[in-house]
Formats: C-alpha cells, structure tokens, sequence
C-alpha cells in the first residue's frame, strides 16, 4: 500500500457517517434495540392481561333482565303455577314483554268491571288469552264492552256470562270486528234482533270473533293484515 492509498482509507474511516471512534457502529445498536422490545413487549402483554382479569373478576354478577321480572312479578299479581306460566308463555311469547304494573293495572280495572274472582280471572280469561294482560283497559277493553252491552242490551250479568265464554271480544275493535259479526246474525236470522240476541247468548262462538295475537293493538293489525 503507498501512501496515497493509505490517506484514503483513513480519511475513510473517520469522515464516513456511520463511523463512532472509527468503528461503525450502527449493527451493534440496531441489535441492542431489538432485544430491548423482545425483553419489554411480552411485559406489556402480561400487564395487561393481569388487568384485564382484574376488571373481569371486579364486575358484579348479571341480577337477570327486567322481562324476567316483570314476567315473574305477572306470575304473582294472576296466581300462575310455573307449569301454567310455561305454557302461556310457549304459546305467547310476548307475554314476557309486558309490564307487570301494566298487567296489574288491566287485571284490577277488568275484574272489578265484570265482577270476576281470582280464579275466574285466571281459568276464563289469562289462562284462554294470556295476551290481554298487556292491553290497555281505558282505550282497548272498555269501550267494546260498553258498546257491545247497549248493542245487545245486555245486563252486566250477562255482559260477565258472554265475556267468561268468549274472551276474545276483549281487546277486539267493535266497531270493525265486533258489529259486523253480530249484524251478519241479526241477518240470518231474519232481522230479528232478539233472536240474534237470544242467539249470541247462548252460542258466543256463532259470533266466530278472530282472536286478537299481539300484546298491542299495532302489532295485532299488522299480524290481520297479511291473512
């Protein structure tokens, strides 16, 4: 090597970048910062996990949903063994959606309205349409059974005896499902509204009244409107 060959490496060296004390030193830092994130990475990991237990095991237990307590809360107010309720509820399931202070406030208001007792409440009317509990009494429920009763100029008795074996008039719309039915009897039988009145009393199922299917009116007319 001469000497002009040698100038030239050495101004190399120390004038070069990369260079630290004429070492190149890049390599070695690079290395040292990978194993620096290998050692803390995996730390990060374990400290968050650990939290996430913690917040895990801090949460108090689920207390079940309000449907199920209203649901249970129903069962109370009608009386219902759990092997009734069971069976109302395979049937119409939207029974869990109704309110128990609904229910409890349709209940009281239709049992002092057509004199029912506990038990006729529950076999005559929850138990053949479990549904009614979640209707409104004011708007849904009274209103058809005072026009239904001068209709047919009924007595509260037999207002109680007509609902007892026919509860679906409960809740129906009398002027679009209940009077034409009863209209189409007085027809048949002539015109003769005491006819068709002594009729309806003793055959409630000639009024051939649909059973209404949602716990709200608005869902029971969109179910009629497709069949």
């Amino acid at each position: 090597m001469n000497f002009f060959t040698a100038i030239l490496v050495v101004c190399f060296v120390f004038l070069h970048p990369e260079t630290s004390s004429g070492f190149i030193a890049a390599p070695p830092a690079k290395g040292l910062t990978f194993k620096l994130h290998r050692a803390v990475v995996p730390t990060k990991i374990i400290v968050k996990l650990s939290a996430d237990a913690q917040e895990e095991k801090a949460e108090p237990p689920s207390s079940g949903s309000s449907e199920d307590d209203d649901t249970n809360e129903i069962q109370n107010i009608v009386g219902l063994t759990d092997k009734e309720l069971d069976r109302i509820v395979s049937r119409i399931p939207e029974v869990r959606e109704i309110r128990a202070d609904a229910a409890l406030d349709c209940s009281t208001k239709l049992k002092s309205r057509l004199s029912l007792s506990d038990v006729e409440f529950k076999k005559k009317i929850v138990l053949r349409l479990p549904q009614s509990l979640g209707y409104d009494f004011g708007s849904e429920i009274e209103p058809s059974l005072d026009l239904l009763k001068d209709e047919l100029k009924l007595s509260e008795e037999e207002l109680r005896g007509l609902v007892l074996k026919c509860p679906q008039i409960i809740g129906l719309d009398y002027s679009s499902e209940v009077k034409p039915s009863i209209d189409s009897i007085v027809r048949e039988v002539g015109g003769d509204a005491a006819a068709a009145r002594t009729m309806i009393l003793g055959k409630p199922a000639s009024l051939n009244l649909p059973v209404r299917g949602g716990v709200t009116r608005s869902a029971y007319q969109l179910a009629t409107a497709y069949t």
